[in-house]
């Protein structure tokens, strides 16, 4: 065989182990012009609409009169790339936008924001989509993967805060470091379930995948970045699948364990389906409910702690000598309009969950600049 012929096959076979499916953007899909209103936007919002993400579907006409957030400008969140004018975008442009050819708002990508920014509505904040229009939504999501794709999207650079950088014009802050030394526990989380198929399975290794995928997502773990420290793993023996996830105490365990008992089998199966995508020969169900347990909570020397002991344990502070000049802002440095409304700016890289009581890691960093931040004295 010749050498044209071995590299042909590896393309074929790397292809094969690498294939996704998952649901397009808005902006792959082609523009509506049925008259037919939305009935979802996309909402930035950080009220107890959305999990795992800012961004998700609500309602139309609801992101700000009920959730108090803004519409999001991302076309990649809309069918056909049409936005919603109360977004920052106030028109359809091809030269700016790449969507001259809309003529109405789109509906936003539930699947999408989902699947692939970990964005879910809870219960009742969204209006649920007639299944013609789920499908519709899900047209061409074979073998694809998850990824933006607006090239011309308007990236917004405005910045409220200095990023730290001082002028000739500013105060000049000095401050009293302030250094917390936090004990972690790790937690694990065990769970099986399984699951049935219909059709025929030609890639065990992506079908392997997909479910991966889906019950990280169960588990609210989209971004790893986004949940410092917690680790997961999804075994498949035959369509037995089981899991563990090893949960710090910044995170929560009991959090992610109600996180994952929170899905029924429904909404397990609505989940793979979005994850396996609309073309495959086949499709995956739940065939026993997941069971999910609390393990043993364990310390960074590997010793299992009691509960008495992990009450107990408390964060060590102390103090610090007079740093240099310095400005502090426990503001992200960035609008929010920025965030976009998401106009280009993804907090897969940053925090994944959002409520203000999911990240001790989080709440301990603003108490740090808050100790920071009284300590300070300003010289005229």
């Amino acid at each position: 065989m010749n050498t044209d012929a071995h590299a042909a096959i590896l393309v074929l076979l790397l292809s094969a182990l690498h294939s996704q499916a998952a649901p397009l953007s808005g902006m792959k899909l082609p523009p509506r012009t049925d008259g037919v209103a939305a009935l979802n936007e996309p909402c930035y919002t950080h009220d107890a609409a959305c999990e795992g993400y800012p961004v998700c579907c609500v309602a139309l006409n609801t992101c700000i009169s009920k959730h108090g957030g803004m519409v999001s400008s991302n076309l990649d969140y809309y069918e056909g790339g049409c936005q919603s004018f109360q977004s920052s975008k106030k028109s359809y442009n091809q030269t700016l936008y790449g969507n001259g050819a809309c003529v109405q708002q789109g509906e936003c990508m539930v699947q999408y924001t989902q699947v692939c920014k970990g964005g879910t509505t809870k219960t009742g904040q969204r209006e649920e989509l007639p299944k013609a229009t789920m499908d519709r939504l899900m047209e061409g999501s074979c073998d694809q993967e998850c990824g933006a794709y607006n090239p011309r999207r308007s990236y917004s650079s405005r910045s409220r805060g200095g990023g730290g950088s001082t002028s000739s014009n500013e105060t000049t802050t000095t401050t009293t470091t302030t250094t917390t030394t936090t004990t972690t526990h790790m937690t694990s989380i065990t769970g099986e379930m399984t699951l049935s198929v219909t059709g025929t399975v030609n890639n065990s290794d992506t079908m392997k995948a997909m479910v991966t995928m889906t019950v990280n997502a169960m588990a609210g773990f989209v971004y790893s970045r986004g949940m410092p420290g917690m680790t997961s793993t999804v075994e498949m023996d035959g369509m037995k699948v089981t899991y563990t996830f090893n949960v710090p105490s910044t995170i929560g365990p009991e959090k992610i364990k109600a996180s994952l008992e929170a899905h029924s089998d429904s909404k397990i199966n609505e989940m793979l389906a979005m994850h396996i995508g609309a073309c495959a020969d086949y499709t995956v169900t739940v065939a026993t409910s997941p069971v999910t347990t609390m393990g043993n909570t364990m310390d960074s020397a590997g010793n299992q702690v009691t509960a008495s002991t992990a009450s107990t344990a408390s964060p060590a502070t102390t103090g610090g000598s007079e740093a240099a000049a310095t400005t502090v802002d426990a503001h992200d440095g960035h609008d929010h309009d920025d965030h976009d409304d998401h106009d280009g700016h993804d907090h897969g890289d940053a925090a994944t969950t959002f409520s203000p009581d999911t990240s001790d890691a989080r709440s301990e960093s603003i108490t740090v600049m808050a100790v920071m931040a009284t300590a300070a004295v300003t010289l005229a």
